[in-house]
């Protein structure tokens, strides 16, 4: 396409056409199971234990698992027993030591026959969200080619909220979590104990309607106190004598 100006010579303006970039299709893996498996992960006592005292240990930093599954009559997975690999271990990364791990999955899972019921991958998210990052995802294809029928991916965080995740080479689907101990105990728990409404928050324990302060606290700017018996949120006090207290116990 030409142009013409104010002088007698044209100028020549060009339009490429930019190739567009196709999208890359998503593995049929990582979709969402068309027929999902009606299931759940049922976590052995001896598995959570485990796993509990492992995130104890390890604090704010990632630690990471394998799990060794069964099925039950019902085509519920159990998780039986984790082992922990050799393994480097920060606040937002986790992976085996390289020049350790084939010894160790050698000698405590192929010499063992373990080689076809260690299915599943775990790891926590100490204090973040437990959705698989990035590199949770990319490990996906690997399990997927180690295993060739499924996996399970495991992440728990540091209050014990999970994402489980059973991936196959047809797709993938959420799985609800069952912890077998916690359960039990639990259950003891409903019929022994009554729960007062009473809780602490910023450091400030209230308990019907009455507000304790702890003699020890720092009280600034952004320290509240709600006096629930009444529903009112008072403003914002600043020293310990600006309490009120309710008149109902």
């Amino acid at each position: 396409m030409a142009r013409k100006t104010g002088r007698t010579s044209t100028v020549k303006i060009t339009t490429k056409t930019k190739n567009k970039v196709k999208p890359t299709p998503i593995p049929d893996y990582l979709k969402p199971l068309k027929n999902p498996y009606k299931t759940k992960l049922i976590i052995s006592s001896k598995a959570e234990l485990k796993i509990r005292i492992a995130m104890e240990y390890a604090k704010w930093n990632e630690v990471m698992w394998f799990g060794e599954l069964k099925r039950n009559k019902k085509g519920e997975f159990i998780l039986k027993d984790v082992l922990f690999p050799p393994q480097e271990n920060e606040g937002a990364f986790v992976t085996t030591k390289d020049d350790k791990f084939p010894k160790w999955f050698h000698n405590h899972v192929v010499k063992k026959g373990k080689s076809k019921t260690m299915r599943l991958h775990g790891h926590t998210h100490p204090y973040f969200t437990t959705n698989p990052s990035a590199i949770d995802i990319a490990h996906v294809a690997t399990y997927l080619q180690e295993t060739k029928t499924f996996f399970i991916q495991l992440i728990m965080s540091n209050s014990f909220e999970p994402t489980c995740i059973l991936y196959t080479m047809d797709g993938k689907q959420d799985l609800k979590i069952e912890m077998e101990q916690s359960k039990k105990v639990k259950k003891v728990l409903e019929k022994v104990m009554h729960k007062e409404e009473s809780w602490i928050k910023y450091g400030h324990q209230q308990t019907r309607g009455l507000l304790y302060p702890d003699e020890d606290d720092v009280y600034d700017e952004y320290s509240y106190y709600w006096n629930r018996s009444v529903g009112v949120k008072p403003s914002t006090p600043n020293h310990k004598n600006r309490y009120t207290k309710s008149n109902t116990i």
